[in-house]
């Protein structure tokens, strides 16, 4: 899967057409019933209901690699200290988006991510510098 940002989301296995008033009511449940142990936790999990998915479908992400493309990973290590993310991302050689004035979007991205599939490998490059850049990332990604 590859995330080329945070509104677009190509998945190879799960289809989302829209998102209604239902999972409202959804969220509000799961957040009555779940038990946070930890701060590695993402509304995503209790909307997406992924870890019903991942006992169904017996996987957390491992054997996969997943990639985003976006501004930067600005605040990585931040997010690496406090375990939300691992410290073992593939960031391609110069395409990290630092510096750029960006946002760190690419980080909550790989959050996200991780949060849904803590068992796949992260990759990362950003996506700002130029569509040759862009489209060369895809590949290298």
């Amino acid at each position: 899967m590859i995330l080329l940002d945070t509104h677009v989301v190509l998945w190879s296995r799960v289809g989302v057409p829209h998102i209604g008033p239902g999972c409202r009511r959804l969220i509000e449940r799961a957040l009555r019933e779940a038990t946070l142990a930890t701060s590695a936790f993402s509304f995503w999990e209790i909307a997406m209901l992924q870890e019903k998915g991942r006992i169904d479908l017996g996987s957390d992400g491992a054997g996969t690699k997943i990639c985003a493309l976006s501004d930067s990973i600005d605040h990585l290590p931040g997010v690496q200290a406090t375990g939300d993310l691992p410290a073992d991302i593939d960031i391609l050689p110069g395409q990290d988006g630092l510096g750029l004035g960006s946002t760190g979007e690419g980080t909550a991205m790989l959050e996200i991510v991780h949060d849904l599939a803590p068992g796949a490998e992260l990759g990362f490059a950003t996506a700002w510098l130029g569509p040759e850049s862009f489209a060369q990332n895809i590949l290298d990604l």
